[in-house]
This record gives C-alpha cells, sequence and structure tokens, in this order.
C-alpha cells in the first residue's frame, strides 16, 4: 500500500506504478481527505483508481487523459478531480525523470509547481490543430529553465508542463522591462567595459609563477602534516626543503605542537598561510590538499591511512605501518581501491643496507641460504598511574581506538626510547622494539634476500638453553633467523663459491631520498620504493614473531588467507578491539 501525500503533486514519496494501489490519505486542495463528509465512497474509490491506472505514463496517451477526466466527471461532478488528476500525473512524471539517467538541458525538479491546473479539451483536435492553436496564442507553456551542464534535450509529457491562460498586461509589462534592460547595454558601453578591463594591471605574485628552481603553485604537490611530534617534525623539515611541495597544514592533539610546526611553515614561505587543526579529519576534509604524511603513534596508523586514501589523499607512513595484522590487508586494499600512492617511512631500508643489498643482489654471495636479524624487545603492559591532564593535550583524540587509560607524561611521550620510556614500549600503542627498530632491520634483510613481496609460511619457535629465538621459513627455501645465539646482527649464510649472475635492485624515483621517491611517485602515479604492501610484508613478520613469542610454540601461516590454517588460538591474535567511534 503506497502513501501519498498531502502535497499537490505527491512529492518525493510519490513513485506508485501499475498494481499499486493508493491509500486513503490523498488529499485534494482545501479538502478534507477523499471528501469533506469524512468518509470514502464506492464512487470514489472507483475514481481514485482511474486517477491511478491513467497516471503512469507507458500505457495512457493524453488523448486517453481528457476521456478519463469526462468519466470521472460523471461519477462525482466536482472538478476538483481534474486537479487531483493533474497534480498526480506531475508527481508520476517527476518520477519517473528522477529514476531515468539521462543528460538534460534543464535540472529535473523534485516537484513541479502548478500554476493553475486547467483540463482544457483536445481529444477532437490533432495535433496539427493544435500545434497551429498553441502557435497563434491561445495558450501558453511555460517551464523553468535553470543553468545546467546538462545538454541532451529531453522530451517531457505535457502533463508535466505547467499550461495556463495569457494574461496579457503582464507579458506587456515584462516585454517592456526586458527592452528596457537591452537598450541599456549599448555596444558603446560594451566596449568601453572591454577596454577597461584589458587595461586593468594583473598582479602575479613571483611564489605562483616560480622564480629560478622553484615550480610554479601549479606544479607543487600541497601536502599537510597529520602527528608533528619528534618524528613528524623531521618529516615535514624534509618535505619543506623540497621546492615542489607547498605544505599548508597541521595537525596535532598538542596545540603547543601545532603551533610550533605552524611557526616553521610559515617562516619557510615567508607568509601565515599554514592552518592548524586538532583533529586530523579536518585536514583530510580540504579539497586542495593533495598528499598528507602521518607520524603519530601506531594505534592510529591503519585508520588515518584508510581514512586518507578514501579522501582521496595519497600518503607517507610512518613505519611500523600496522600494529596488527589484520591492519595489513585493510590498508592495501584502500591504497589499490581508491588508486592512491601510499609509501611506508622506513628510510633506513635503502640507506643503511646499500652495501649488504648490492653484494647479495649482485651475485658476490651466489645462492642465499639465510640471514639473521636481532632486534627487539617485545611491548609490555601499562601500569603507569594517573596524572594531571595538561590542558595543551587533546586526551581522548590521542587515546582515538586504544583503550581508556588516565594520563601519564610518560605514557604518551615521543620519546624513541622502547624500554618503558615512551608510548613505543606499551602494547595499546605500539609493538615494541620487535616492530619499531623490526621495520629497518626486518625490512632491510628481506630486501637483502629478495623476499619483500612475500610472508613466511612457518615460524618456528625455539626455547634452547642459551635464549630464545625464531626461524622464519620462506616458501623459496629462504630462512630468516631472529635473535639467533652466538650469531651478529645482519650475518649472510650463502654460497661464495656460486657465483650467481647479478640483477638490478630496486631503488629511489627521483631525488631526495624516500622523501623524493614519494612526492615524484605522486606525480608520475607509480609505486614507490616501500609501496605500502611492501612495507605491510615486513612489519608482518614482526607480528609473527611476536605472536609466537606469545604463545611460546611454532606457528604456520597462510599468506593468502591471512590467518593461522586451523589454529584459533593464534587466530585470536590477528586483530584487537578498538573503541568507539574508531572501527575499521
Amino acid at each position: 500500500m503506497t502513501d501519498v501525500n498531502s502535497r499537490r503533486g505527491g512529492g518525493a514519496n510519490s513513485s506508485l506504478g501499475p498494481g499499486d494501489s493508493i491509500h486513503s490519505t490523498w488529499r485534494f486542495p482545501n479538502q478534507s481527505p477523499l471528501n469533506q463528509s469524512g468518509h470514502a465512497s464506492c464512487i470514489e474509490l472507483a475514481a481514485l483508481e482511474e486517477i491511478r491506472s491513467s497516471c503512469w505514463p507507458s500505457q495512457r496517451s493524453e488523448h486517453d487523459r481528457e476521456n478519463t477526466l469526462i468519466r470521472l466527471r460523471r461519477l462525482t461532478k466536482d472538478r476538483s478531480w481534474e486537479q487531483a488528476y493533474d497534480g498526480g500525473t506531475n508527481a508520476f512524471y517527476s518520477e519517473m525523470r528522477r529514476q531515468q539517467p539521462c543528460d538534460a538541458s534543464i535540472p529535473l525538479l523534485d516537484r513541479p509547481v502548478v500554476l493553475r491546473s486547467f483540463a482544457f479539451r483536445r481529444s477532437l483536435r490533432s495535433r496539427n490543430e493544435l500545434r497551429e492553436h498553441r502557435i497563434q496564442g491561445a495558450f501558453a507553456v511555460s517551464s523553468k529553465r535553470r543553468p545546467s551542464t546538462r545538454r541532451r534535450l529531453v522530451r517531457f509529457h505535457p502533463a508535466c508542463q505547467v499550461v495556463r491562460r495569457p494574461f496579457p498586461k503582464i507579458l506587456k509589462d515584462l516585454e517592456a522591462k526586458s527592452m528596457s534592460f537591452r537598450s541599456q547595454q549599448t555596444r558603446r558601453k560594451f566596449l568601453k567595459t572591454a577596454v577597461a578591463v584589458a587595461a586593468a594591471p594583473y598582479v602575479i605574485t613571483s611564489n605562483a609563477l616560480g622564480q629560478g628552481d622553484v615550480p610554479p603553485a601549479s606544479d607543487r604537490i600541497v601536502m599537510g602534516g597529520i602527528g608533528i611530534g619528534n618524528q613528524g617534525s623531521s618529516d615535514q623539515g624534509a618535505f619543506l626543503g623540497r621546492p615542489d611541495v607547498q605544505y599548508v597544514a597541521v595537525s596535532d592533539v598538542r596545540e603547543s605542537v601545532r603551533k610550533a610546526a605552524k611557526e616553521r611553515a610559515d617562516q619557510h614561505y615567508k607568509n601565515s598561510d599554514c592552518q592548524t587543526y586538532g583533529d586530523f579529519r579536518e585536514i583530510l576534509a580540504r579539497d586542495d590538499i593533495d598528499a598528507v604524511h602521518i607520524a603519530t603513534p601506531d594505534h592510529w596508523h591503519a585508520i588515518m591511512v584508510i581514512e586518507a586514501c578514501r579522501h582521496g589523499k595519497d600518503v607517507y607512513c610512518q613505519k611500523p605501518e600496522t600494529l596488527t595484522l589484520r591492519e595489513g590487508p585493510l590498508m592495501i586494499d584502500a591504497a589499490r581501491r581508491y588508486a592512491r600512492v601510499v609509501s611506508g617511512g622506513s628510510q633506513r631500508v635503502q640507506e643503511d643496507y646499500k652495501e649488504l643489498v648490492a653484494r647479495c643482489w649482485g651475485g658476490e654471495l651466489g645462492a642465499i641460504k639465510s640471514i639473521n636479524v636481532n632486534v627487539g624487545p617485545l611491548s609490555q603492559l601499562c601500569n603507569l598511574p594517573a596524572e594531571t591532564t595538561p590542558p595543551d593535550i587533546d586526551w581522548e583524540m590521542w587515546l582515538g581506538p586504544a583503550a581508556w587509560a588516565p594520563y601519564n607524561a610518560a605514557r604518551c611521550s615521543g620519546s624513541f626510547a622502547t624500554d618503558g620510556g615512551s608510548w613505543r614500549s606499551y602494547v595499546d600503542y605500539s609493538g615494541g622494539g620487535m616492530t619499531d627498530w623490526g621495520a629497518h632491520h626486518f625490512g632491510g634483510a628481506t630486501f637483502a634476500i629478495d623476499v619483500r613481496e612475500l610472508q613466511p609460511v612457518e615460524i618456528e619457535y625455539h626455547n634452547d638453553p642459551e635464549g630464545k629465538h625464531l626461524t622464519y621459513k620462506y616458501a623459496n627455501g629462504v630462512l630468516l633467523h631472529h635473535n639467533r645465539p652466538k650469531t651478529e646482527n645482519l650475518v649472510v649464510e650463502g654460497t661464495p663459491g656460486e657465483k650467481r649472475p647479478a640483477k638490478p635492485a630496486p631503488t629511489y624515483k627521483g631525488e631526495g631520498g624516500i622523501y623524493g621517491d614519494f612526492i615524484n611517485c605522486v606525480k608520475t602515479r607509480e609505486k614507490p620504493f616501500r609501496d605500502i604492501e611492501l612495507a605491510v610484508n615486513t612489519v608482518a613478520v614482526s607480528h609473527l614473531g611476536t605472536i609466537a613469542y606469545q604463545l611460546q610454540r611454532s606457528l604456520k601461516w597462510d599468506q593468502a588467507a591471512q590467518e593461522f590454517p586451523g589454529d584459533e588460538e593464534a587466530n585470536r591474535f590477528l586483530d584487537r578491539a578498538r573503541r568507539q567511534p574508531w572501527q575499521l
């Protein structure tokens, strides 16, 4: 049962079709439901059925309209049926046009405005007679036109047009006003205005045009920063130093940090254009920003990266990019779904391990068998006492998706310590040194042995008297040891007697290190050196090792399914709960 509202034309809810019925709340202008006596007669219900069946455009013509009105007048002897008919027809056609994709030359109104319902007889006229009658001015067809980017004309049914009698005096006044306006805009006045505009000076700043090695503003990447603490301020400085970047906004939960970041940007550009925000979503909502860099605590990374991609922003995200195994595939999916350039932020992978990579990829060490990485520790629980929250920080926003905890300066310290002196030490916000430094060391190791595109298929846990350690096994047979006793960091076991042909190792695109690589890829739309998928594979090594240490047993891992096959206990560690509204 469909309810047609009381407004003439039916409004947005009028979407009846063949076979639908009309609810008894149909109202006529200046009338109570159905009739003034307060009840619906069989004759009136039959008339309503006539309206319903005759209003559907695919089954009725204009000729049928007049015949229907004649039958309605015989049934009810009330000309208000004609108004109901016209209003209902307009509603049906309005709904039809909204549902049909088209390139109309005028906007499609939600509900046509009926100036006056005028039922005219034309059942006995031919189309040619009607056309001649309109040309002679007997009828004036009015339609409200508005500017639109649509071009293709749409032919509307006559019932959708507003038909009224001509009003000679009103039309004459309108014509006089129109002529008066046209007479004021003479050719001479137009030429004078054009000359004045041409003679006016154009003021274009050197900043907009570019000077020296600085490209014009139209060729620069407009950037904003989210999380401008210790690492974030370093990233900001790197992007400010690039002439092809225009840095325009910063977001941080600390007011003092925001002000300091704004001052750095304003001093660099010698203006005051950099805007500050306490909520990162305000930066993402800006249409003029092309890319953002993120350097918040790890528990914010996935949410911010996914939201940035959804808002059409390219992203440079500090390592470790994820806090859980489940976050990685979601970030990769967002980058691919929205066609965004998303780069991980571990500059050491290329710069600190360049020599090792050159020897491995150059074939000097032969076939690589294994490599050892010493890194840690794991993150720990945080039981710090509550302290007074300073007014400078938005503590609720700092916590975000993490479990609520009282403020403590050490809990949110931006220090790089992983032994209890900063958020990097605690399980709610980070994976500890295993992920924080593991992003560098595991990243360099997997790059050297050429397994960046893979994740381990098995993690073997060793509880030896000399110390607990792990062995990661890859599908290609290469082993990656973690904290192997009596073994130095990044020791590679190869087959030096078996020289292998050299192959070129991937490197940064463009100049300026990892920051230049990201900016260059924003322009070219290529994948950066630390593409989000490669970064996720690296931090997955840390997460898998952490779970093996926590369960104190070996694990098998399915990279395609992103789960521990048949291991429900281990699968409980794939993700963690988040506070509302920060869900993935």
